[in-house]
């Protein structure tokens, strides 16, 4: 027995088969949904919400059903507007292309697990080869390594290789200290053996140890990296002092913090939250780690529905914790895309960049060009004063204040300390390392 629900909705879907080729259908303008709704004596409904590709193939769909609908809004959330008769067949087409993303799961970004002693070999054999990646560690301790999802296949195979160079250093690196103590590295394949005969003056460092065996052994900075691990392990070193001035321990100080608001959910204490960035990529990703389950949302890229399933299917959360966790990634994107903010005004028949950057609670500084000045948002008079330091309207000025009020302080001092660790990375890295053969006795 069909249902009245069921055959109503398909008397429509008959209904609009058969209806005219000349009738207006797929994306029209407001005015002429508008007229539409007067000749057929309905109503105008809306829905909101839409990403731009969803609205590419509810438009297809609903030019395919001879129905017209209106978009509007932009930046990735458009609002649909159709007709009160055709509310049972927009349901269902929505209804199914809904069902196609959520069957896709989308995400923009891919990871795997990494020990501590080897993030910088891995760090450095996918960067070798051309594939962007940063880390992060889950409130386990646990440390993954995020990749474009689009790097995928390369991945595997540079995670292939890095195992088999694994299994080569194990099986040709010996390390030991001989009946006076002193600490003996050896390449069986080469027959080769280097001792360390001033360990007690200077103490192994996993930099000294690694420019020894590039050096001595032609290993690659990656083999050289899994051997020195090998080395502290089986040589029982200590290992805050091994590491000491090593790129390893610069770049674990690196990751990029758990993201914490003031007002977090209690649901949310066994969570971690990260922002990705990739150059070229399509904006930021919300890497979560639910004890040892993770996955990545893009706020910009995906609706909430998809979110939500993947934070329920992936990581394993009833519905209100999937709530609160995409609640909290949609804010996290929000204040990351908003910080720093550049903006061009026009003034003396010139074009300049003005950079915003919001301070603290309550003030945030403004440059153009040459000149910075701070201001306090309390001060009653600051649209005025902001015109009459840069020679602009208020009208600008408020944009400008308004730009400043929507940007998170915190997130500027996480984007900055990041930035100085990253930099600090860099030049340690670049550095010329002292004369690593005083000490070492071939």
């Amino acid at each position: 027995m069909i249902t009245p629900a069921i055959r109503t909705g398909a008397e429509k879907l008959i209904n609009i088969a058969t209806k005219s080729e000349t009738e207006i259908a797929g994306t029209v303008n407001r005015s002429s949904l508008f007229v539409e709704a007067k000749k057929e004596s309905c109503n105008i409904l809306s829905t909101s919400n839409f990403i731009d590709t969803d609205v590419d193939k509810i438009a297809a769909k609903a030019k395919e059903y001879h129905i017209p609908v209106s978009f509007i809004g932009n930046d990735g959330k458009q609002t649909m507007e159709f007709l009160s008769r055709d509310e049972s067949v927009i349901n269902q087409i929505v209804q199914d292309i809904m069902q196609e993303r959520l069957q896709e799961a989308p995400q923009n970004i891919k990871s795997f697990a990494v020990s501590e002693g080897n993030v910088a070999a891995v760090k450095e054999q996918l960067e070798k080869n051309g594939v962007e990646c940063q880390f992060v560690q889950s409130a386990n301790g646990k440390i993954y390594c995020m990749y474009p999802a689009g790097e995928a296949e390369k991945v595997a195979a540079i995670k292939q290789d890095f195992k088999q160079m694994q299994t080569d250093v194990a099986e040709k690196f010996k390390v030991s200290r001989n009946t006076s103590g002193i600490a003996v590295m050896e390449d069986a394949k080469l027959g080769k053996s280097i001792s360390f005969v001033n360990e007690k003056k200077q103490p192994l460092t996993k930099s000294h140890v690694m420019e020894v065996m590039q050096e001595q052994f032609g290993y690659s900075k990656a083999e050289a990296n899994l051997a020195a691990n090998k080395l502290c392990d089986e040589l029982n070193l200590e290992h805050s002092q091994f590491l000491a001035h090593n790129e390893q321990l610069e770049i674990i100080n690196s990751f990029n913090t758990n993201i914490k608001f003031r007002n977090d959910s209690i649901l949310l204490k066994d969570t971690t939250f990260t922002s990705v960035n990739f150059k070229g990529g399509s904006g930021t990703h919300i890497f979560i780690t639910n004890g040892d389950k993770k996955a990545a949302l893009s706020p910009a890229t995906m609706s909430e529905t998809e979110m939500m399933k993947i934070c329920t299917t992936t990581l394993g959360m009833n519905e209100e914790q999937a709530a609160e966790a995409v609640s909290k990634a949609k804010k996290i994107d929000e204040q990351i895309n908003a910080k720093l903010h550049q903006t061009t005004i026009y003034r003396n028949d010139g074009v300049q960049q003005v950079e915003i950057e919001r301070k603290s609670k309550n003030s945030f500084s403004v440059r153009v060009g040459n000149t910075e000045k701070e201001y306090d948002f309390a001060d009653p008079n600051l649209a005025a004063k902001l015109s009459k330091d840069f020679g602009i309207t208020e009208g600008k000025a408020n944009n400008i204040i308004d730009h400043a009020q929507k940007q998170s302080a915190l997130m500027n001092r996480v984007e900055k300390a990041f930035n100085k660790t990253a930099k600090s990375v860099k030049e340690k890295t670049e550095k010329t390392v002292k004369d690593v053969s005083k000490g070492v006795k071939r």
